[in-house]
């Protein structure tokens, strides 16, 4: 073989060798895949070992707002302000709470509580005026509570009224002297003086009292003015049919509504009557002739308007109501006539 011959071989020769040999070592040494990114691990968020609730509470009103904050602290010393992600609530009946945010709705006081984790805190509030205080009750018959019951209670910061559930419970607000009154028809009313210098409870025991018949019912109502009284003749005795009914409003201060059939005002937006309390078989109305108010007695008599303002009390009976009316009775039209007097009648009769 030639020289160049021979040397065209051996280059060949090698060539195939390190090709043969390269995949061998393929064979022998497989490539590792790409290793992926380096997507770092997920920490656990670290547990709480405190949470501190902020800001402070001044609830005078229902409706009146505070705002609180929640500021958890782990265990690994650092803080993050939780507010919007703390669960909220309360146990008083008396507010509402969302992100911290309180909003008052009725008098009372408790706790505003907040939870995050596993840990939970919580704050004293309360809802009163000013300088009062709160009063907490129930209010039974024999031990059964009485709900739908009135109370009212009167002192310096002011008179408030509530009513009881179905449990008898009721709170209001007050300080120092109180005159506390409770209500419901069909019992005696419970009258209680009491001094309030600190949030304080109270049990109240009312007495169903036997009554000669509902009061509720359709009646024909006659007034009968004062034997004193210079009043026209159409004006001295009138004569309406009548409705008496339970308060439909729980939170107005009197047990008995009264309507008349009487076409009020042509301006007024009143109901044409009056309002009533009842303590046992005792009656006591109070009437006015505000078109602007709840119920106005005022009557058009052709071209004048009757008016009729005062107080009456009575007793009734299962015959109807006897009632001396104590006001005025006011004859408007081109002239006024008035007549002012304490033994005006009001007489209803089934």
């Amino acid at each position: 073989m030639r020289s160049r011959d021979l040397g065209q071989f051996v280059l060949r020769l090698a060539l195939w060798v390190a090709v043969l040999a390269a995949g061998i070592g393929c064979d022998r040494n497989p490539a590792a895949p790409s290793p992926l990114p380096n997507t770092p691990n997920m920490q656990e968020v670290p547990s709480v070992r405190s949470l501190a609730i902020g800001g402070a509470l001044s609830l005078h009103q229902p409706g009146d707002t505070g705002q609180l904050s929640a500021t958890a602290t782990f265990v690994d010393g650092t803080a993050k302000d939780v507010t919007h992600e703390a669960q909220w609530g309360s146990d008083l009946q008396t507010v509402t709470v969302s992100a911290g945010l309180v909003t008052a709705i009725a008098f009372g006081n408790g706790e505003v509580v907040a939870m995050y984790g596993a840990v939970r805190q919580s704050v004293p509030a309360r809802v009163a005026p000013a300088g009062a205080f709160v009063l907490k009750g129930r209010v039974t018959d024999g031990g059964r509570p009485v709900g739908e019951a009135k109370v009212e209670a009167t002192s310096a910061p002011g008179a408030y009224s509530t009513i009881t559930d179905t449990s008898g419970a009721f709170v209001v607000p007050g300080a120092g002297g109180i005159t506390l009154r409770v209500s419901k028809y069909g019992y005696d009313a419970s009258v209680t003086q009491m001094t309030l210098d600190r949030d304080d409870q109270v049990a109240v025991g009312l007495r169903q009292q036997a009554q000669p018949g509902s009061i509720v019912g359709r009646y024909t109502l006659t007034f009968i003015a004062s034997p004193s009284c210079a009043l026209p003749p159409e004006a001295m005795s009138r004569t309406y049919r009548a409705s008496i009914q339970e308060a439909r409003n729980w939170h107005e201060p009197w047990d008995l509504d009264v309507t008349l059939d009487v076409a009020p005002l042509s301006t007024s937006w009143a109901e044409p009557g009056f309002i009533g309390r009842v303590d046992g078989a005792t009656v006591r109305f109070t009437i006015e002739d505000d078109v602007n108010g709840s119920y106005a007695f005022v009557e058009q008599v052709g071209p004048s308007t009757l008016h009729f303002v005062g107080t009456a009390a009575g007793t009734f009976s299962d015959r109807g109501i006897v009632a001396k009316f104590d006001g005025s009775v006011v004859l408007r039209g081109t002239t006024v006539v008035e007549c002012r007097a304490a033994d005006h009648r009001l007489e209803f009769t089934r």
